[in-house]
């Protein structure tokens, strides 16, 4: 019998040690009442999903106990009961890792039924013998300490000899020596194995937890919820970036905005509690979370519950300030078995949605005039190219079409002169297909060979679309959207009285779709800083008088900022 438990430890060690256990990083324990906690014990001891691989094999160890308790009083109901007691208070013993005092309780609560039984059922005890050493080692593992565990083998080894006759002081010492020696290296050992497996967990727990927020890290969620795509399950992304939150920190400081960051991780584990879903920050203000399982419309319905939950939810920073509101926006992206993406994909469209939900931020009162544009197959595919790219350049092509659009129609142009500005923004910096990401996504200042292959984006715009028939007022968004007003600009050098209108409206709105959005190496501007910027260099780069219309267009949103 000791062969068996030494062998179910040493399987049990190769499977804390080789495949290691699951971690519930930031769900937390969870009280639950004892109906509850019963089934849920019993149903996953065969599902294995609350309970790891070490504390199954044990939980059938201590199964194996009580079904050869229960074989030698087959005939006996009433006994037949107790061992059901008695297996199921290990069982729930074992559950409780973490939490000595409830293992302490359930421990000893069995123990004292099995000293009972043994006194009221003294009959076919012979088939109890070998119980005497299985016993401890089982409370040997339970309990992490080694005085509990002799104690018991004492007793027990005092209680067995009696029955069996063999009371001598010699064959109860014997008894007792092996007990206690068995015991005694099982506690040891289980209690440094159980200390290396809490720092070996310790340390897995700290590589793909934030250490800030107890979120998982990007890369966790990364691996496992590409696995779960490969298992062709349903699941969504959802993409969340925290509104001015570079405000928060330059006005109240970092570890205000730490708190914040916290208290809202702690809002969305809340919010999430009984979903399907992994939980992540990917770094700074943004988080993603990777949901299974659920249809799209549960998971719209979870994105407007976090929204309003947010909107209820107030900061209080100091008691001297008044409490904070954050704001957030999100881009959710799915996969089904309509459309399979894979999670890279799945994040890349949750990043582009995110940012094109940030229209919302600046939008302005005229766009429900901007007529329906429908677009050519071929400006389709570019597009669909150029987002597969650079999902950034997609993104800030999307806002100046917006903002081109608006300004054309405050301009007093025709329908069909804002569709074809519209659709001039959306392709003006197609060139940049040919330029390299790593100079596009570069933060540090562009050499001037890197800078060289930047300008050339115009006029490889030009040759990308020149089979496209596209009218003269597409054409010249795309030629002169980098012209300046007093001729400094590129690839022409012409200045802003020779410049197409189209070419001035598209100069405005693409400079102040890059202040705007934020970019991984640097953070937007307020949109009362980049107003500024354009009136300031109004003459100089931009048209002052469509710079003064294009101002106006904001001026309700301006005031509110």
């Amino acid at each position: 019998m000791l062969s068996i438990v030494t062998g179910a430890f040493l399987c049990n060690n190769y499977y804390l040690f080789n495949d290691g256990q699951t971690i519930v990083g930031s769900e937390g324990d969870k009280l639950m009442n004892i109906k509850e906690m019963i089934r849920k014990i019993f149903g996953n001891i065969l599902n294995n999903n609350l309970l790891t691989r070490s504390k199954t094999i044990f939980s059938f160890i201590i199964l194996f106990a009580g079904v050869s308790f229960a074989l030698s009083g087959w005939n006996s109901r009433s006994l037949l009961i107790y061992t059901f007691i008695f297996t199921a208070l290990l069982l729930i013993a074992n559950y409780w890792e973490g939490h000595i005092l409830y293992r302490y309780i359930f421990s000893i609560a069995a123990l004292i039924l099995f000293y009972t039984l043994v006194q009221l059922y003294p009959i076919k005890l012979v088939h109890f013998e070998r119980l005497v050493f299985y016993i401890p080692l089982i409370i040997a593992y339970l309990l992490p300490d080694i005085i509990s565990t002799n104690i018991l083998g004492i007793v027990l080894a005092q209680l067995f000899s009696t029955y069996f006759g063999k009371a001598d002081s010699s064959t109860i010492l014997s008894d007792i020596i092996g007990i206690v020696y068995a015991s005694a290296a099982l506690s040891i050992s289980f209690h440094l194995f159980r200390k290396l497996n809490f720092e070996r967990n310790k340390y897995l727990k700290a590589s793909i937890t934030d250490s800030l927020t107890g979120l998982y890290t990007l890369k966790y969620l990364l691996e496992n919820s590409q696995k779960i795509l490969d298992k062709n399950h349903r699941a969504a992304v959802l993409l969340i970036d925290l509104d001015h939150f570079k405000q928060i920190n330059d006005t109240y400081g970092h570890l205000i905005g730490n708190k914040i960051l916290i208290e809202l991780s702690d809002l969305f584990k809340k919010e999430l509690m009984n979903t399907n879903c992994i939980i992540s920050r990917l770094g700074g203000d943004e988080f993603v979370i990777f949901i299974h399982d659920l249809s799209d419309n549960q998971v719209e319905k979870i994105i407007d519950r976090l929204y309003l939950s947010s909107k209820h939810k107030v900061y209080s920073i100091d008691p001297a300030l008044p409490p904070l509101r954050i704001s957030f926006t999100v881009g959710s992206a799915y996969s089904n078995e309509h459309k399979k993406l894979n999670i890279q994909e799945l994040l890349n469209q949750a990043d582009t949605n995110m940012y094109l939900n940030k229209f919302g931020e600046y939008k302005l009162a005229k766009k429900n005039l901007i007529p329906n544009v429908e677009l050519s197959a071929r400006c389709k595919q570019l597009l669909k190219t150029l987002e597969e790219k650079e999902a950034y350049t997609y993104i800030h092509s999307r806002y100046v079409a917006q903002y081109s659009a608006e300004l054309a129609i405050a301009l007093g142009f025709a329908k069909e002169r804002v569709k074809e500005i519209y659709i001039s923004g959306l392709i003006h910096d197609i060139g940049k297909l040919f330029i390299p990401n790593e100079i596009l996504r570069k933060p540090e200042r562009l050499t001037y060979e890197e800078y060289l292959v930047v300008k050339n984006h115009v006029n490889d715009g030009l040759n990308i679309v020149k089979d496209m028939n596209l009218s003269e007022v597409m054409l010249n968004g795309i030629k002169y959207h980098h012209e300046k007003f007093d001729g400094t600009g590129y690839p022409n050098r012409i200045d802003g009285n020779d410049t197409p209108i189209e070419g001035r409206i598209i100069q405005i709105a693409d400079a102040f779709s890059a202040m705007t959005i934020k970019r991984i190496y640097r953070d937007s501007l307020s949109l009362e800083n980049a107003l500024g910027e354009l009136k300031k260099n109004g003459g100089s780069q931009f048209d002052p008088s469509l710079v003064s219309v294009f101002i106006d267009l904001f001026k309700d949103k301006k005031s509110a900022v």
